[in-house]
This record gives structure tokens, C-alpha cells and sequence, in this order.
């Protein structure tokens, strides 16, 4: 599997400003597509990287042409917008095409090697894998008067970013069809659904900005000394318990699993994220679930717990924080609940607006000794990370 990555450098940058290109912007002591480029030779599945600029004499270019990057290849030009300038790319490999087609905003300098490399192998399977992160924002559809319409159902709805990841072909064929119909999109991926095809989306590892203003530039800085070694961290510990008890649902990590009993308590009563919430809660030095969302408050009778976590993902961001990793153990006899999981990390990892990569579930028995073993309830343990933003 040959693998070639296209990336967008061809932009004029206006919304960022100044007389130095954003591309060439400094961050954290080298600019922003140093970065970027680095990241995809760090992938050893990417075997050459080729720079789409807007001028071979420009100072992108010359920048392309200096840097010490493994397998970057001279510089293509570029188009009067972005699609263009990426048809321009793929022209340019169809003389000797490679597999796959990893294409990448060159003002992403967060991008992992290894989101890449995973969209590469999804796109080996799929024919696409495009990065993506789910939304945590309310979002509602207004109409000419800006008035809301409609509230959007927010977990079927991710915001896209790149890498964009095809095989060679078939990004080539929605490209051209796009350009013989002049029509035109804001990613690559919608090229390839107007052909039918369907599109993989996946979620990148890690914080994955794009630099378009100034701000982003701050905020890019700022993720990259949190993740630093020695930057200051928060951590917290929570733990809860319920009681089995008939006729109620069974909801653990947002899911409803299927059983004769559920949880007892006055929210959905679900354990899990309960524990959850207490730990990122520790963290914050903020109390408690229980002092947040008190049991003797009507407005939380019967509330999804995931509803919780999202109030509670607000409070780490009003802090300037973000959650770098939480790990949680679900403790209970019955039922079996290993099917379950992945959609427990899943749901977790949405309502905190993090990667499944952020969020770990275990689950475990008691082998039949105490409250849990004797199937009178269940109860969860959570350790979370957070650092500041």
C-alpha cells in the first residue's frame, strides 16, 4: 500500500492577518507547518508529502523547499481555492498513483501521527476515513430572520476536520466530477458523497484546531503547554452506589441495557456516569454530584445522568481545563454487560466532548461477596485527569 499525503498550503490567510503567513507563524518556537509536516513523516505508513502552495517563489514555498522534513517532496501550485488547489495535487500523482490519499490542512499543527495513520487504515478499508469530533454545543437551524427553527439531534452530528483520507481514485473521480460540474464544497469528504459513496467519519486523537485567526494561535500555544511534561494537573477520584430494585431501567454509561431490574434513585440513577461526574467534580474542587444536582430538586427526577456530565464538562471549560484521561470500573454480579461497553465509552466521550480515546470503562465482578456479589446493587469507581488550557 502506497501512501502519498496532499497538503493544503495555499491559502492567503486573510482572516489571520499581519504580513508573515499563518503557515509561517510561529508556535511554540518553529511555525505552524513545520509542525504539520512533521507530524505526517512521523507516520511511517505516509511514504511521500507533497505542499500545495500558492506560489513556487513565494515565501511558503521557500519555506517548503528548506525544511528538513523526511520524504517531503517540492512544492505543487496551488489553485484560487482550496478545491482547486487539491484537484491541482491529485493531477499532479495521477501520472503515478499511489493507493491512498491522506489530505491535510496545512494550519492544523496538532494533528497526530497517529490519527493519521488510523484514517490511513480505515481508508484501506472503507475507501475514506475522515477525522471528526462530536458536538457538544446545542445546535438549532434558524430560518432568513435568524429565528431557531428547529433543535438539531446533537449526537448524530460531528464537526469535520482533517485529516480527509481516500483512496487515490476515487477522491480523483469526485474531484474532476466536481470540477466538470463546477461545483463546489467546503471538504473534500462532500465531493465523495455527491458520488454516492459513503463517507467513514472517526474521532482524532487529541485537540486538532485549525488556525484561521490570531486566537487560534493562542489557543493552539496553550494545548501544547498543557500537554507538556511538567505542566500542572488536576485529578479526582469518585465513586457511587445504587440499589437494584424492580421495575425500574437498567441505564449504566447512558445505555439502556435490557434486564428484569434497574437502578433505584431519583435521577435515571445511573451509576457510572454518577461516579464519573463526582471524580471530574474532585478535580475541580467544586463538591459533589449530590450539592449540584440535589436529589430533593424536582427538576432532576428522572434527568439522564449524561445530561449531568454535560453541565459538568461546562464547569471544566469555564476553568480552563480539559479532561486528558478518565478511567472508570462499573462494578456488578449480572447482567453481562461486556456487549455494552464500547457504547458506554462512547456515550462518556460525547457528553465530555473528548475522544473515546480520553475514556476508559472496566467492568468487573465481586465473584459473589458483598452487596454487589449478592446482586443488591451496584456501584462504580472513577479517576479523572484534568489540565489547564
Amino acid at each position: 500500500m502506497r501512501v502519498s499525503a496532499l497538503v493544503a498550503a495555499a491559502g492567503r490567510g486573510e482572516r489571520f492577518g499581519g504580513d508573515l503567513p499563518k503557515l509561517l507563524a510561529p508556535l511554540s518556537g518553529e511555525p505552524v507547518l513545520a509542525r504539520t509536516l512533521r507530524a505526517l513523516s512521523d507516520c511511517d505508513l505516509v511514504a511521500e508529502i507533497i505542499p500545495l502552495v500558492a506560489d513556487l517563489d513565494g515565501p511558503v514555498a521557500d519555506f517548503c523547499r528548506a525544511c528538513a522534513v523526511e520524504r517531503l517532496q517540492p512544492p505543487v501550485l496551488g489553485g484560487e481555492h482550496r478545491q482547486q488547489s487539491v484537484l491541482n495535487g491529485l493531477e499532479h500523482l495521477a501520472a503515478g498513483p499511489p493507493d491512498i490519499v491522506v489530505i491535510q490542512d496545512g494550519a492544523r499543527p496538532l494533528t497526530t501521527p497517529d490519527t493519521i495513520r488510523q484514517s490511513i487504515l480505515l481508508a484501506a478499508e472503507h475507501g475514506s476515513a475522515v477525522a471528526a469530533v462530536p458536538m457538544t454545543d446545542t445546535v438549532k437551524r434558524v430560518d432568513p430572520s435568524n429565528h431557531a427553527v428547529e433543535t438539531l439531534d446533537r449526537s448524530n452530528l460531528r464537526r469535520v476536520q482533517t485529516p480527509q483520507t481516500f483512496g487515490f481514485h476515487l477522491i480523483l473521480q469526485a474531484h474532476r466530477t466536481a470540477a466538470q460540474d463546477q461545483f463546489r464544497a467546503t471538504d473534500d469528504a462532500a465531493l465523495v458523497e455527491r458520488l454516492g459513496h459513503p463517507v467513514r467519519l472517526f474521532d482524532s486523537e487529541g485537540p486538532n484546531p485549525k488556525i484561521t485567526a490570531p486566537e487560534d494561535l493562542a489557543v493552539a500555544e496553550a494545548l501544547l503547554s498543557s500537554s507538556s511534561p511538567g505542566a500542572p494537573t488536576r485529578i479526582g477520584h469518585g465513586y457511587d452506589v445504587h440499589r437494584l430494585a424492580e421495575g425500574r431501567r437498567l441505564i449504566l454509561g447512558g445505555v439502556k441495557v435490557p434486564w428484569e431490574r434497574g437502578l433505584e434513585g431519583h435521577s435515571d440513577a445511573d451509576v457510572l456516569t454518577h461516579a464519573v461526574c463526582d471524580a471530574l467534580l474532585g478535580a475541580l474542587g467544586a463538591g459533589d454530584l449530590g450539592e449540584h444536582f440535589p436529589d430533593t430538586d424536582p427538576r432532576y427526577r428522572d434527568i439522564s445522568s449524561l445530561d449531568l456530565a454535560q453541565h459538568v464538562a461546562r464547569l471544566i471549560a469555564d476553568q480552563h481545563l480539559r479532561l486528558q484521561h478518565l478511567d472508570a470500573t462499573l462494578v456488578a454480579q449480572a447482567p453481562r454487560l461486556a456487549p455494552f461497553r464500547s457504547q458506554m465509552e462512547q456515550n462518556l466521550a460525547r457528553s465530555l466532548g473528548v475522544s473515546t480515546a480520553h475514556v476508559n470503562v472496566k467492568l468487573t465482578t465481586t465473584e459473589g461477596l458483598g452487596f454487589c456479589g449478592r446482586g443488591e446493587g451496584m456501584a462504580a469507581y472513577a479517576v479523572a485527569l484534568l489540565v489547564p488550557v
